[in-house]
């Protein structure tokens, strides 16, 4: 349970920065 607990965490973390640099790029572009 405390494994899942916290790699739920650093999923959700890895997902902010994927988004982050989605972002970044698309203003960028623009």
């Amino acid at each position: 349970m405390k494994a899942s607990k916290s790699i739920i965490p650093i999923q959700l973390l890895f997902d902010l920065k994927f988004a982050a640099s989605i972002s970044n790029d698309a203003i960028k572009k623009y």
